[in-house]
């Protein structure tokens, strides 16, 4: 006979309890509910529930709290926190030390609360689901690698998924952003309803604000007829919003009422719909750096940045250069099994890959399509010249990559790995662009991001 599911409700009021109750009845699960969090923690450490819900705000134990004890005692259920927005700061830290798995806003939405509760109740497992080998690569919905700083990313883009909390991501262009959002909503259960990608650098304003919420008939020049927007279209599923910090100031406070209300109005029109989706954000700037520049809204921040993916460069991933490749080689030709020979494969190694993992792509393409049937092995002078005369200990002569330009100095240090840049050179870079960090990041070819790191490590100031 099948065990039954057991689940515990805890909530000191009696009215959320027992609807809670009446919900998840249709679960075919024995349902426990108790208002005491006190006797909740008793009942939890005495028995074996394979979900406990509890409410964060109670009158004489909080949610995380009854977790973090809980937790201290047993570790085989998974935690579903109910709270406001307000208790953001709380429900980070509450996360981040694998306190809670999944959080509920108030009020919430009958069948994403029972769907989510379901989806726990089948898989019930700490670690994500979906992480295959391919080519020697662990794959994650597409995502390969085979860094240990990848794996990080992996487990915690599964944590992300059990969390229904608004996720940024962050990386250089190029690492994954929106592949890794992608992942993030196949690993929730979210995943059999709309995944929708809106690049937030390709509108203006008010082409980006008719895209987002829709508009109304009139409402603008050129409105023709009533328009859905994209935050209707996800149907509960997932918005991706890329490069969300070129968003400007006015829609910024307009996406903040929909993370904080879960609702919006269409422009033209006055009257509320209710948003049901998850956000998930990524830039190429971290919000902390827009923030700084004045750009970006910090409490808008403290709403995206619930949790926080940074994606590494390719640069900083081992020797997944080589292995991604060797894989991409084989993708666009299935039969290619000519070998790489070792000078080919230093030059992989050494090259800085500011462009990342699309990079590597276009230079597997470009090996194809610039050798024949006749070419037994694959070597360094079948690759692109900026890589091929690459020399990662002669930076003068890197400038031969960009035309061998040679009335712009700053190009010397353009292609430089970061992690192989002295202080001298980047505050030679520096004092070129008056410390512009935008014109110095793109003199340099990194992107604000690790400019910012860069300067960081050597205690610059601009």
């Amino acid at each position: 006979m099948e065990k039954q599911n057991k689940i515990l409700v805890i909530d000191d009021d009696s009215l959320v309890g027992n609807s809670l109750r009446r919900l998840l009845h249709t679960l075919d699960a024995d349902i426990t509910v108790t208002e005491d969090p006190d006797y909740g923690l008793k009942l939890a450490t005495e028995n074996d529930f394979d979900i406990v819900i509890s409410d964060q705000r109670m009158a004489t134990l909080s949610g995380t709290e009854l977790f973090r004890q809980l937790r201290a005692r047993k570790s085989n259920f998974s935690s579903i926190l109910i709270s406001g927005y307000a208790d953001f700061n709380v429900l980070i830290e509450a996360f981040n030390q694998g306190l809670v798995d999944q959080f509920v806003t108030k009020p919430w939405d009958n069948q994403e609360l029972v769907k989510q509760v379901h989806t726990l109740l089948k898989t019930h497992q700490p670690t994500p689901k979906r992480i295959e080998k391919s080519h020697g690569l662990q794959n994650f919905h597409g995502l390969l690698s085979k860094s240990e700083t990848m794996q990080a990313v992996f487990a915690n883009a599964g944590k992300a998924a059990r969390s229904n909390m608004p996720v940024f991501i962050c990386g250089e262009t190029g690492t994954g952003k929106e592949l890794t959002a992608k992942a993030v909503h196949n690993e929730s259960h979210r995943a059999d309803l709309p995944f929708i990608s809106f690049n937030c650098a390709n509108f203006t304003e008010t082409l980006m604000e008719s895209q987002l919420f829709g508009h109304k008939k009139g409402s603008f020049t050129g409105a023709i007829s009533d328009q859905e927007g994209l935050l209707a279209q996800v149907k509960g599923g997932t918005l991706f919003l890329d490069e969300v910090t070129s968003m400007s100031i006015s829609l910024q406070s307009k996406l903040l009422r929909v993370l904080q209300e879960r609702e919006y109005s269409a422009l033209g029109s006055h009257q509320l719909q209710p948003f049901k989706g998850q956000i998930i954000s990524a830039s190429s700037l971290s919000l902390r750096e827009a923030c700084e520049s004045q750009s970006f809204r910090r409490d808008l921040r403290y709403r995206l940045e619930v949790i926080s993916i940074t994606l590494p460069p390719l640069r900083d991933r081992d020797d997944d250069c080589v292995i991604l490749f060797r894989h991409f080689l084989q993708s666009i030709r299935p039969e290619e099994k000519r070998p790489l020979d070792k000078e080919l494969i230093n030059k992989l190694r050494a090259y800085p890959w500011t462009g990342n993992i699309r990079e590597l792509e276009n230079t597997a393409n470009y090996l194809l399509a610039m050798t024949d049937d006749l070419t037994t092995r694959f070597s360094a002078q079948h690759l692109p010249t900026e890589i091929n005369h690459y020399d990662p200990h002669n930076l003068i002569s890197n400038t031969l990559a960009f035309g061998n330009n040679t009335t712009n100095p700053s190009l010397a240090v353009r292609i430089c790995r970061p992690k192989d840049m002295s202080c001298d050179e980047l505050n030679h870079a520096l004092n070129q662009h008056r410390g512009n960090r935008t014109r110095t990041a793109e003199a340099l070819g990194i992107s604000r991001m690790t400019l910012w790191r860069l300067m960081k490590r050597f205690e610059l100031s601009a």
